[in-house]
This record gives C-alpha cells, structure tokens and sequence, in this order.
C-alpha cells in the first residue's frame, strides 16, 4: 500500500519522501551494476532488461501528448521497467508490461506514484503477467466472443485471429 489508511498530511509527505529515496536505491542498484567495469552475471542481466525494454519503449503511445512533448519521459519509462523488473526477476520483463507503466505514467504524471502504482498492481496480479496467465485470459476472451458474437468468432478463426493476441493492448 502507499498510503496508510489514516494518515495525516504530513505523515503522507514523509511516506512519499520515503519511498521516492526507496525508488531512487532500487534505480542506483542496477545502474551501478551497469557502469561497473567488471562482468559479471547481474550486468549481463541488466543489459538483457535493457536490450528487451528498448525495444518496446519507443513503439508505447509514441502519439500520446505526453510523449511528444517530453522526448525524455521514453527514458523515465525505460529506466522504472527495468528497476521494476531488475528488482523482480520472478517476474521479469513480459511484452506489454511499457503499456501498463505508461498508463500509470501518464495518468500521474510522477514517476515515483506511477512505479508504486505499476509496481503493486503487477505483483497483485502476477498470473497476467506471465505467458500462462496471458494465455488464459485470451481463452477467456475467446470463449466470451465465441459466446456472444460466434459469427465474429467464427470470422476470427478463419482469419487465423482466434487466439486473441491482438486483445493484449
């Protein structure tokens, strides 16, 4: 949780101070390992985290005001993907993941809130974020739309499309 459920104003910007330090430790942790001048196993983890985000970033809501307008909010995104998934390797970095962290990004519009937010949300539904949760919640959209709209449906498997990935974003 971010806040306490009773908290007072005061107790709330000490609890925002708190976990923006928390935030920034998480952060410095990887980059550290990254400029350091030793190889070693967490660097070559990093520099896969890095290698698998980039390539994701730069195609998340390219046409969002929020992007247009700050070039540098792609690097904000970038950098809490891999603290978050550096800090979790349980979970690591899934495919779609930039679009979550972008909603919370854009919606807050404070890296610290938007990591908090994305961070907990992820772990409280870690079954999605992995190929057999991803797979079973396409099932389940499937199985609706075979339901409610069988011609859809049924268009969609002669098109091949039945497997729902295109629902991912």
């Amino acid at each position: 949780e971010f806040y306490e459920t009773f908290s007072n104003h005061n107790e709330r910007v000490l609890m925002d101070k708190n976990k923006e330090n928390e935030l920034n430790n998480l952060f410095n942790t990887w980059s550290e390992i990254l400029n350091d001048e030793d190889d070693n196993v967490d660097k070559a983890r990093v520099q896969k985290l890095i290698y698998l985000i980039n390539k994701d970033v730069p195609r998340t809501d390219r046409d969002h005001p929020f992007y247009i307008s700050s070039p540098e909010n792609s690097d904000v995104l970038r950098d809490l993907l891999v603290t978050f998934c550096f800090t979790n390797p349980d979970i690591g970095y899934v495919q779609g993941m930039n679009e979550v962290l972008s909603m919370f990004l854009v919606t807050v519009d404070d890296k610290v809130a938007a990591y908090w937010g994305f961070s907990n949300y992820v772990l409280r539904n870690k079954l999605f974020f992995n190929s057999t949760g991803l797979m079973a919640k396409l099932n389940g959209v499937a199985e609706l739309l075979n339901i409610h709209d069988p011609e859809l449906y049924n268009k969609l498997k002669f098109l091949d499309c039945s497997n729902m990935l295109f629902c991912q974003r």
